[in-house]
C-alpha cells in the first residue's frame, strides 16, 4: 500500500512539473452520408466546441485527452421496410490522442496525430436509444504563439465512428433506424481552431 501511495505521489509530482496546455476548440463539422441496410442516412454539417488536454511526454511529442460535442440532424431513408426518419442528434467524442510537434521556432509549431476513442450518438429527444461506437481520427494543424503562455491553432482532421457487422444504428421505443452495412464508417471532416493555454514549466 506505501508503495502505490509512493507511485501515485511521485507521478502527481512528474505531471505538477511537466507542461500542461489546455486547449479549446471551436470548428464546422461538414455532412456526411453513409450506408444502412436498405437505405441510407445522412449525418449533416455544424458547428463543434470541444477540450482538451495535453502533456508533454518527451521533446517534440505531446498526449492528449480530447473531448468534442457537435449537435446535427440525422436523416434516415429506407426501403425495406420503407421509413424514413429526422433526428437531432448530440456527437460527443471522447479521445486520447498522440501528437508528434514540427516546430519551425518557439512560436510556429506545425503538429500531427491520431486518435483514439469512443463517439456517443445520443437522440436530443430521446426517442431512440443512445449508441457508443469506436472512434478513430486523425489531425494535422499549427500552433502560433502568441506569447510563453497565450496561442492560437488552426486545425482540420477526421472523425470516424466505426459500425460493426450486424448493428443496427438507431433501436429505441420509437423505432428502428436500420442497421448499418458491415463495418461501414462515418466520415466527419473539420475545419477550425481556437485557443491555447500553457501551464506549468
Amino acid at each position: 500500500m506505501k508503495k502505490l501511495l509512493l507511485f501515485i505521489a511521485l507521478g502527481l509530482t512528474t505531471l505538477s512539473q511537466a507542461q500542461v496546455e489546455i486547449k479549446q476548440q471551436a470548428a464546422y463539422t461538414f455532412d456526411d452520408s453513409f450506408q444502412i441496410d436498405y437505405g441510407d442516412a445522412r449525418i449533416y454539417g455544424s458547428y463543434t466546441w470541444g477540450l482538451s488536454l495535453g502533456f508533454e511526454v518527451r521533446p517534440n511529442y505531446e498526449v492528449r485527452v480530447e473531448y468534442t460535442n457537435q449537435e446535427s440532424i440525422l436523416n434516415v431513408k429506407q426501403s425495406f421496410p420503407y421509413g424514413r426518419d429526422v433526428v437531432n442528434v448530440r456527437v460527443h467524442y471522447v479521445q486520447l490522442a498522440p501528437y508528434r510537434l514540427f516546430p519551425v521556432n518557439d512560436k510556429v509549431i506545425p503538429f500531427a496525430g491520431m486518435k483514439l476513442g469512443a463517439a456517443i450518438i445520443e437522440d436530443v429527444t430521446n426517442e431512440y436509444s443512445t449508441r457508443v461506437r469506436f472512434a478513430i481520427g486523425g489531425e494535422l494543424g499549427t500552433k502560433i504563439m502568441l506569447t510563453d503562455f497565450l496561442g492560437i491553432h488552426l486545425n482540420m482532421g477526421l472523425q470516424m465512428p466505426v459500425q460493426g457487422a450486424g448493428i443496427s444504428f438507431w433501436a429505441g421505443s420509437g423505432g428502428a433506424g436500420g442497421g448499418v452495412s458491415t463495418y461501414s464508417t462515418i466520415f466527419q471532416f473539420y475545419m477550425g481552431g481556437g485557443l491555447i493555454v500553457r501551464l506549468g514549466e
